[in-house]
């Protein structure tokens, strides 16, 4: 996949800017992966994944992931799954010093009725620096979702982990996010509030976040669409100067779908209002995009 990216979360524009603290990123990753059942019911899974990322900005090195996953599946019944697995990863950047990451956890999959699905997965991650230094945190997601109606489901997701941010810095991130989704002929709308916490391994950084994001979708014709989405991020960087930030964004969209082709004209308006006056700036982007099907 070839893609644009913000390289660094304190200083962003939002996804329509394509060329504002953004730049271009070439992925490959290949997973190959063999289930090998021992019973109907219990099995081994093997995978291996390698994962490159090359940027185009020489200020965010190159790296490179080869991953290797062990998983032991038991289906207790139709409704439940449980998981033992292991993860080995060696991370193999451009320029900084390489390491090892290793990952326990195990799982569980139910399913609670017709309307009720859980995902969890508790362990612990342990990082090895080729110099000798290591850390270690515990892991855990909880994907938690629940349909009150055939048109509205709402969802809880909490993550903990080690994690790499898009300028390839090893980081400690805690994600939580409560969800409410709306969805008819008529109307499709979706509600979210959200809070992250990243801790930067080997950096005097920590980065905190929460808000929410809101969107509505409906029809105006047979052919005719329009979207309205707008957000409020408020973020706090603490690193050798603390900066706080508010950040507004609303939008809207016209889609014409017709036959082979859905053309879309979208607006887009965005504030950062920054403790730091230098990183104050308004947003405003206009995109026109034409898809054809075949």
């Amino acid at each position: 996949s070839i893609s644009r990216v913000n390289p660094d979360s304190q200083n962003v524009s939002s996804d329509e800017n394509y060329v504002v603290n953004k730049t271009t990123v070439n992925n490959l990753n290949v997973n190959p992966a063999y289930r090998l059942p021992f019973t109907t019911t219990f099995s081994l899974v093997i995978g291996y994944t390698y994962d490159r990322a090359d940027y185009f900005s020489s200020d965010v090195e190159d790296i490179e992931n080869h991953i290797g996953r062990f998983s032991l599946v038991k289906s207790l019944s139709s409704n439940t799954e449980i998981s033992a697995n292991y993860t080995f990863t060696r991370h193999i950047p451009d320029k900084s010093e390489e390491y090892d990451e290793q990952s326990y956890t195990l799982g569980l999959n139910q399913q609670f009725g017709p309307r009720t699905n859980l995902r969890l997965e508790g362990g612990y991650s342990t990082i090895e620096y080729d110099s000798g230094f290591d850390d270690e945190t515990t892991t855990w997601l909880v994907d938690l979702s629940y349909q009150l109606s055939a048109a509205l489901t709402i969802s809880l997701l909490y993550t903990e982990d080690f994690s790499v941010s898009e300028s390839t810095e090893l980081t400690k991130s805690k994600d939580a996010s409560f969800a409410l989704a709306y969805s008819k002929e008529s109307l499709s709308a979706s509600g979210e509030i959200f809070w992250s916490v990243t801790d930067y391994v080997q950096q005097l950084r920590d980065d905190e976040s929460y808000g929410g994001r809101l969107n509505l979708s409906f029809p105006l014709s047979r052919y005719l669409r329009t979207d309205f989405d707008a957000e409020y991020e408020t973020a706090q960087y603490v690193d050798t100067i603390e900066e706080n930030v508010d950040r507004y964004s609303a939008g809207v969209s016209l889609s014409h779908d017709y036959r082979r082709f859905l053309t879309s004209l979208a607006y887009n308006y965005r504030l950062n209002d920054s403790s730091r006056n230098i990183n104050d700036y308004t947003e405003n982007t206009v995109t026109l995009s034409v898809t054809a099907r075949f």
